[in-house]
């Protein structure tokens, strides 16, 4: 298994896939993949809003990042609705394949870092020094089959076949409450508003109290 043969045949999945585009429509409104910050039609209003106000983020409704938008408004306001749709897959597709591209090249770089370290556990060699029993796990694998599950994993076929982006600022102060698979939107429903500042900065701290005695722990 070449890491060009992964490459292909994650391209050819979604490009089979994106050849029904009922399948597309349907996807594209699941709440599993898509959230109001990733959600594909918001790109598509945040576009109309941008031609009828001169900003995108005039409403309430388009909360994407500003590269994002740079990417997709010349597709969406230039480009002949005929070529439309399979601009928007090359693009998914292409990036796709550059984060595959990213993870199994971060992988073969860490395992370079990592040769010849032994690790042990009260005198016991942990697997992480061991040979996998599995050959896609070994060394000279590894990298092919991170970027094997990046790209061919059901949830990263279906999101891409969704359209879901993807934003980083705006998440943090979580606005929109339009249902989605997370706990936050429901959550925020129930807090009077007053304690809304508060929650938000206890579950946004949350996650990063565990990284200090994780890395204690494991390091």
């Amino acid at each position: 298994m070449t890491l060009a043969l992964v490459l292909l045949s994650g391209a050819c999945v979604r490009g089979f896939l994106y050849a029904v585009p009922s399948l597309h429509s349907t996807l594209s409104f699941r709440p599993e993949l898509v959230t109001p910050t990733s959600s594909f039609h918001r790109i598509q209003e945040g576009v109309f809003l941008y031609v009828s106000t001169g900003s995108p983020y005039s409403g309430d409704v388009f909360h994407q990042p500003p590269l994002v938008f740079a990417l997709f408004y010349p597709v969406l306001q230039y480009v002949p609705a005929s070529l439309q749709y399979f601009i928007r897959c090359a693009l998914f597709i292409s990036v796709d394949l550059l984060l595959a591209v990213g993870f199994a090249r971060l992988c073969a770089n860490t395992l370079k870092l990592e040769e010849g370290r032994v690790y042990k556990v009260k005198n016991q060699v942990i697997w992480l020094s061991q040979i996998p029993v599995s050959p896609l796990f070994r060394p000279e694998t590894l990298s092919k089959t991170v970027a094997f599950i990046a790209l061919l994993n059901p949830y990263s076929v279906a999101s891409s076949v969704a359209m879901s982006t993807e934003t980083y600022v705006w998440v943090a102060k979580y606005s929109d409450l339009t249902p989605n698979v997370g706990i936050f939107w429901y959550l925020f429903i129930e807090v009077f508003d007053r304690f809304v500042p508060y929650f938000l900065f206890v579950l946004h701290l949350h996650p990063a109290i565990y990284v200090i005695p994780i890395y204690l722990r494991l390091a």
